[in-house]
C-alpha cells in the first residue's frame, strides 16, 4: 500500500517528475522520499493512509518534485 501511495504522490508531483523523464519506479521512490521528507519536516497531522500522513506527504512530494525539476533544468542548460 505504501508503494502505491508513493507512486501516486510521485506521479502527482506537479508534473515535474514526468517532465524530468522519470519512469514509474523512479516516481515511486521519489514519492516515498517526498512523503518521508514531508512527514519528517512537518510532522504527522491530518488524515493518514497506510501509516503515512497525507498532507505532509503531499507538501514533501511537491517540494521534492520542484527541486528535481530545478536540477533537471539546470542540467539541461549546462549540457546543451
Amino acid at each position: 500500500m505504501a508503494l502505491l501511495h508513493g507512486g501516486f504522490r510521485g506521479r502527482q508531483g506537479l508534473g515535474a517528475l514526468a517532465a524530468a523523464g522519470m519512469f514509474l519506479g523512479e516516481a515511486i521512490l521519489a514519492g516515498l522520499a517526498g512523503s518521508w521528507i514531508g512527514t519528517a519536516r512537518f510532522g504527522d497531522f491530518g488524515p493518514s493512509l497506510a501509516g503515512i500522513a497525507i498532507q505532509p506527504a503531499i507538501v514533501g512530494t511537491i517540494i521534492l518534485a520542484f527541486a528535481i525539476d530545478l536540477l533537471a533544468k539546470a542540467f539541461v542548460r549546462t549540457t546543451a
